[in-house]
């Protein structure tokens, strides 16, 4: 989830599976290197374009090495973690002692395990370590600096796996060789290798909006219509997304219906909230001891229908659309029977510009 801390002043934000593959890549020995400082890249992308991949995906280093990643999409925030062979997280759980549509993100999916003011972990395969949610806006009071890069010193040889909690299809893969090792990339190297792999996944870029904007429609009762729109949609390598209703714009009649599906791997909602305020994607509820609770709202969370047709009252959402999670909705329908224009939006990701709007003319 963006699945996120604060979404637009939080989410939009707070702050897989491991396995080590057993042996290490043969590297030629020599005496112990001096550690370096190895910059990586978590994401890529601008607005509503996300390419929700590391950078490079795989990388080969020394035991000492410290990896740091930083983030190359300016408002989409992700995670660095460790699994170490524990199963993945969900992404929501119930809040202990609430109602059955009180539900919070995940603590352990959205919060670092290194402790403010302790010093950087080291990671040696056994054990689960977590970034937390990395971001470029200030997670905190007033004055706080942004938590947008995070660093990790690379122990025990092997190779290690590591996801993003936000992005199921956001992998990577470090493979940790011996400190004597000499036949390993330079930073240049490495840098090269995560611009080859960046160009080719914004390359889908432009297919997938162009695909996407060819609105399907077909017959439906009465001498109605059904229109399809995309929820956001992903290219032939489902790490290239766009967070946008394709089409944006579509004009309707009377008595139409829209059907909104998700057509990649993040999480969407289609929300529409006329003469109401804008939902927020999180509500974060202060504890007297420990992290904050993160509150997804339930009309965010759950579906909202108030009735069979929407005639430009009221408010209504989708609910949560996810294509992983067989609990969730992957499609939400509209029936408009009142002309008008109606702009909705994507709880999750509006922050990022994802919103649309239904015009409905007179039939």
């Amino acid at each position: 989830m963006k699945r996120h801390y604060i979404l637009t002043a939080v989410l939009a934000g707070l702050l897989g599976l491991l396995m080590a593959c057993g042996g290490s890549e043969t590297a030629t020995p020599g005496p112990d290197a001096q550690a370096r400082d190895i910059k990586l890249v978590a994401g890529q992308g601008q607005d509503t374009v996300a390419i929700n991949a590391y950078f490079p995906s795989k990388v080969t280093v020394r035991a000492g090495d410290t990896l740091t990643w930083g983030l190359g999409h300016p408002d989409e925030p992700h995670t660095i973690s460790f699994l170490s062979g524990s199963p993945r997280p969900a992404d929501l759980v119930a809040i202990e002692g609430g109602a059955p549509t009180d539900v919070q993100l995940t603590p352990s999916t959205q919060f670092p395990t290194r402790a403010p003011g302790d010093p950087v972990e080291t990671y040696n395969g056994t054990s689960f370590i977590s970034s937390g949610l990395v971001a470029t806006f200030p997670q905190g009071p007033p004055g706080t600096p942004p938590y947008d890069t995070y660093s990790l010193v690379m122990g025990t040889p092997g190779t290690y796996d590591y996801v993003c909690f936000l992005h199921p299809s956001m992998k990577g893969s470090v493979t940790v060789v011996p400190s004597n090792a000499t036949d390993v990339s330079s930073q240049a190297e490495i840098d090269s290798q995560a611009e080859a792999e960046e160009a080719a996944l914004l390359a889908e870029v432009d297919p997938i909006r162009a695909g996407g904007n060819l609105v399907r429609s077909e017959r439906g009762p009465n001498g109605t219509t059904i229109w399809n729109v995309r929820a956001g949609s992903a290219g032939r390598d489902s790490r290239s997304e766009i967070y946008e209703f394709l089409s944006k714009e579509i004009s309707i009649k009377e008595g139409d219906t829209v059907v909104w599906s998700v057509k990649g791997p993040s999480i969407h909602t289609v929300t529409f909230h006329p003469g109401q305020e804008k939902p927020g994607f999180i509500t974060v509820l202060p504890q007297e001891a420990g992290p904050p609770t993160l509150q997804v709202p339930a009309n965010v969370a759950f579906l909202v229908k108030p009735s069979g047709e929407f005639d430009g009252t009221g408010y209504w959402n989708s609910g949560l659309m996810d294509i992983f999670e067989p609990d969730r909705p992957t499609s939400f329908s509209m029936t408009f029977t009142e002309a008008g224009v109606y702009d909705y939006i994507c709880a999750v990701h509006d922050s990022l510009g994802m919103n649309g709007t239904v015009t409905v003319l007179k039939r």
